[in-house]
């Protein structure tokens, strides 16, 4: 089966692109006195712009200029007009591979430049796993790793190397919350949390759907109905202190994926269906962590109303008895 990309070519082709408007252009482009000096070494026009347009692609967007790629043409005429070439050049350089490969070495060398290599791919590996704890959004996170990679001068590789790179890295942190979750938990917690997954004898649905398809209104008609949900996931014993220390935002955004991930590790069975299981029984809770602390529901359950700031932040992480 295909993996699923996280982000189509469409959508990444910005992060590989030139400098498009004028004041980047200008930015990003402009060669010093010693990169003009270092061009004007090259014998003929067309080695200086080629090399010169190498140059500047190394350093923004940080990549190698494919064999059959030609700069966009305000780039290209920026370039050329600095090295006091005609662009027409380019045209002459492409034809040339091998001077192509020794510019490209020879640039890695004076800009410090690395390739994409195993050393690279785990460094940015590593730094992908702990952005993606707390950024929820692909987007941002490819923008992250590829602004590392530049900042750390590693060029660029394909566009489907970096989408599985950080493909791993949210498949990694997801791996670590869900460890983070399940650590500490009891066979008897886990086995009551695989019996959300069956359906109740007493219900036509599993005990799961039922915590989950709660109503979100404090009319008085319903308050019955929270309470009930409350006792009930009172006594799975589960401690939500336990995701104090993983963002947020990253929390949350597995709890919404709750019933994604729990039926396909469910149906596989083996050792990663419990830990999947307890994970979602524990993102339920984590759900029902407000509403079991909500002023309403503790008030119709005849708990002390708390207030100031303890109402505010639900201190302690745990669903209060």
């Amino acid at each position: 089966m295909a993996r699923r990309r996280l982000l189509s070519d469409e959508q990444l082709a910005p992060f590989w692109a030139w400098a498009s408007d004028e004041r980047a252009i200008v930015r990003q482009y402009t060669l010093s006195r010693a990169d003009l000096d270092l061009i004007a070494k090259k014998r003929t026009a067309s080695n200086q712009l080629g090399f010169a347009v190498l140059m500047c692609g190394m350093r923004f967007p940080g990549r190698v200029l494919d064999v059959t790629e030609t700069p966009p043409a305000a780039v290209l005429a920026f370039i050329a007009d600095q090295v006091g070439v005609p662009p027409a050049q380019f045209v002459t350089y492409r034809q040339r591979p091998t001077n192509r490969r020794e510019h490209v070495a020879e640039l890695m060398a004076v800009l410090g430049c690395r390739a994409f290599d195993t050393d690279a791919y785990r460094e940015l590996l590593a730094l992908a796993v702990s952005l993606a704890q707390g950024t929820p959004r692909a987007e941002r996170l490819v923008q992250s790793v590829i602004d590392e990679a530049r900042s750390r001068h590693i060029l660029l590789p394909t566009r489907r190397a970096i989408d599985l790179l950080c493909h791993r890295a949210r498949a990694r942190s997801e791996s670590l919350l869900q460890r983070a979750l399940t650590t500490g938990l009891t066979d008897e917690t886990k086995n009551s949390l695989d019996a959300l997954l069956k359906i109740a004898s007493e219900m036509t649905t599993t005990r799961l759907t039922w915590l989950r398809n709660a109503s979100q209104s404090p009319a008085p008609t319903n308050i019955l109905g929270l309470i009930e949900r409350v006792e009930f996931l009172r006594k799975l014993g589960i401690d939500l202190r336990a995701t104090a220390s993983h963002p947020s935002q990253r929390v949350r955004s597995h709890r919404a994926r709750g019933p994604e991930d729990i039926r396909p590790a469910f149906s596989r069975g083996g050792s990663a269906a419990p830990a999947r299981v307890a994970d979602g029984g524990r993102s339920v809770a984590g759900d029902w962590a407000d509403r079991c602390n909500a002023p309403d529901v503790r008030q119709a359950d005849g708990q002390p109303v708390p207030q100031g700031r303890a109402a505010q932040s639900g201190e302690g992480g745990q669903i209060r008895p």
